[in-house]
């Protein structure tokens, strides 16, 4: 578990959020006030907690300012424990981002947590593999109307999935549209959108849904942000395994692994990161269900079938795709719903791989074209449930009234 929080120099209602880093380490849990709250007060204290049900067992949290110290307490463990962690300011800003690891969490277990004098809040740690049914949410484009929003997320939390894949365009910060807002602004968008998703994606029995971040055009500036050379606030705002860098496998035991692609926003899509994905499908070749995310559409339902991304996927991606196995590929970007044909190699064939998307969470939905390849396209909003076991992989679409659009199963392997 990677704990991350943000304080301000004013003091105001806390926001709190976690996203998934992988099964194996758990997740990431940012605190952080609303930037909106007066500016004039020193942040003092949080005390977030965790315990298990069965157990009883506390883990404790102090937030000074300044200092980063995380006191917890695993399930199996009598006694406390103290793990150090690390901060860093925000370039031009009054937030400071704090971050602490946590490792050897419980598989499948649920912790309860609270802010001192708040709420009871609930987590869950993923299973180590298929042991149960995985409910998972992929969608994107998410925080550009703030009421198809926060419609959408509703509706999303009322399906309980065990995490969002959240992929691209999530809170529009950039694009055209942005140029002249101030980089204060951007920040207070990205905590506007965290306000909103603490909020709505917490399920009945009171669990909060965990985000896992992908990258998309509009969180980041025209052409590439190089992260290493200045700073992204994508990166500021969420963890990865290896920092900065955006692609890689999401796993769950051996069995589900989700391949998270950066589609030509702070790394090219060939190059270095095709030679990644072509080692990673290799080393994974086995799972059962080996499922590319990413943002820009290899087959779009609105945008141009020459898109330039798009025809990079297509040459760079997709013969990677076809030669390890993949079933489904989920896309995004063009703000509607979509299913194509299976394809295999550029043309339709019931061996070929279906590509689902396509990217209309909280956006105002777009008209599809009637490209070749769509065996089904409509002008809504739209997110893909997936319910995965050993046995096979239900697909199922809903819009934001949860009526369910369209649906699809895929037996698991090769």
């Amino acid at each position: 578990m990677t704990v991350m929080w943000h304080t301000t120099d004013g003091n105001g209602p806390t926001v709190v959020y976690y996203t998934q880093v992988n099964s194996k380490i758990g997740f990431s849990l940012p605190l952080h006030p609303h930037l909106s709250s007066p500016l004039h007060r020193p942040y003092s204290l949080n005390r977030p907690c965790f315990e298990d049900r069965k157990s009883g067992a506390q883990a404790l949290v102090k937030l000074p300012i300044f200092e980063s110290t995380y006191v917890y307490q695993p399930p199996e463990e009598a006694q406390w424990q103290k793990q150090e962690g690390t901060s860093h300011r925000l370039q031009n800003s009054s937030v400071t981002v704090h971050q602490v690891e946590l490792s050897n969490l419980v598989p499948d277990t649920d912790y309860s947590f609270r802010l001192e004098d708040g709420d009871i809040h609930r987590l869950r740690t993923m299973p180590d593999g298929l042991t149960r049914p995985i409910r998972a949410v992929v969608g994107g484009d998410a925080y550009f109307s703030e009421e198809l929003y926060r419609k959408m997320n509703r509706e999303v939390a009322s399906r309980d999935p065990d995490f969002v894949i959240l992929a691209g365009d999530i809170a529009y910060t950039e694009g055209l549209s942005c140029a002249l807002r101030t980089r204060y602004w951007k920040i207070n968008r990205w905590e506007e959108f965290f306000t909103y998703w603490s909020k709505d994606m917490v399920t009945k029995e009171g669990r909060l849904i965990p985000i896992v971040p992908v990258l998309g055009n509009h969180d980041v500036k025209e052409g590439f942000d190089d992260p290493y050379k200045k700073e992204v606030l994508f990166y500021q705002f969420f963890v990865f395994p290896k920092p900065e860098i955006p692609y890689r496998v999401f796993q769950i035991g051996s069995d589900l692994c989700f391949f998270l692609l950066d589609s030509c926003h702070t790394y090219p899509i060939g190059g270095l990161q095709t030679e990644w994905l072509k080692k990673a499908l290799n080393k994974h070749q086995n799972a059962l269900y080996r499922i590319p995310v990413y943002h820009i559409a290899a087959y779009p339902s609105e945008n141009s079938y020459t898109h330039r991304g798009s025809k990079d996927i297509r040459k760079f991606w997709v013969p990677l795709f076809e030669k390890y196995g993949v079933k489904i590929s989920m896309e995004h970007d063009n703000h509607d719903f979509k299913r194509t044909y299976p394809i295999w190699q550029g043309r339709v064939d019931p061996k070929g791989i279906l590509y689902l998307g396509d990217g209309a969470w909280g956006v105002f939905p777009e008209k599809p074209r009637r490209h070749w390849y769509l065996a089904k396209a409509l002008r809504t909003n739209c997110y893909w449930l997936l319910t995965i076991n050993q046995s096979k992989l239900l697909a199922e679409a809903f819009d934001n009234e949860g009526e369910l659009i369209d649906q699809v199963e895929i037996s698991p392997g090769k």
